[in-house]
């Protein structure tokens, strides 16, 4: 019923106002063909102004929008009519969970609630603090770092710390290189690849540079797995090959990567 619906938003918008609002997800898609699977919303604030942070989750790619309370509220009642038969609101409160079917009727159930408001969160520009961003770093989520909608794992946090430090360190040591918008760089010992992926995000996102990068690793599996996200998030200039640094061929690069705390990996790679 239409009544439901307009009760959903309701509760929306005074969570909103009240700052009891945590997340909202938007899900079973109407349309099973459809690129559009998810769209998870959650609030921030964007120089000191309270907003709505909507993640569009498509089969290939991800899409990030920000919107005020006004705007939203129309875009979640239109995608509520058109695009999906469920949503979740969680407040600080309540649950809320809204179902519809083919024949337009409408339920809520509420339930009560199973998560609780962060002391910093909605902060959104604090993520200007890191050189990554994880809201909109797609690698992240698939190396198991962040969640569907961009938020740092608890248990995560020291790894999403590290790259951050690993790529300012990067950023002090090339900042006053001219590379004429190309550069060419051979990661040895690549690993799993957080720092790797992170290396590219930075060079072709905050640097704009034609980035080639190149992860050397001897451990196969972890190859094809870095491949696969590297061709997801459609890093192309981005690949992983299987080899150990003493035998890997390098022709002409710009910068060698070696971050490594076994045994003789780094001097092999100095070496190289």
């Amino acid at each position: 019923m239409q009544h439901n619906l307009q009760l959903f938003l309701q509760n929306i918008s005074a969570s909103f106002a009240g700052q009891q609002l945590i997340k909202i997800t938007l899900g079973n898609k109407r349309e099973k063909s459809a690129e559009l699977k998810n769209i998870f919303i959650k609030p921030v604030t964007i120089k000191n102004a309270p907003k709505l942070y909507f993640t569009y989750r498509n089969n290939t790619n991800d899409t990030f929008k920000n919107y005020d309370i006004k705007e939203s509220l129309i875009l979640i009642e239109k995608m509520l009519q058109t695009d999906f038969y469920n949503a979740d609101l969680f407040t600080a409160t309540n649950d809320f969970h809204l179902s519809a079917d083919k024949s337009g009727t409408v339920k809520i159930i509420t339930r009560p609630a199973s998560l609780v408001i962060k002391e910093d969160a909605g902060q959104h520009d604090k993520q200007k603090n890191r050189v990554i961003n994880s809201a909109t770093a797609l690698y992240l989520h698939e190396l198991g770092i962040t969640t569907a909608e961009g938020i740092v794992k608890k248990d995560m946090q020291d790894k999403f710390k590290q790259i951050n430090r690993y790529v300012e360190i990067i950023e002090g040591i090339i900042k006053d290189i001219d590379f004429e918008k190309n550069i060419t760089v051979a990661d040895m010992g690549s690993g799993k690849g957080y720092l790797t992926f992170a290396l590219y995000d930075y060079l072709t996102a905050n640097l704009n540079l034609v980035a080639a990068v190149t992860g050397i690793e001897m451990r196969e599996d972890l190859v094809k797995k870095c491949n696969t996200i590297a061709a997801a998030v459609n890093y192309k200039n981005l690949i992983f090959k299987k080899g150990t640094i003493q035998d890997a061929e390098l022709k002409s690069i710009d910068m060698l990567i070696a971050l490594h705390a076994c045994d003789t990996a780094t001097d092999d790679a100095i070496y190289k």
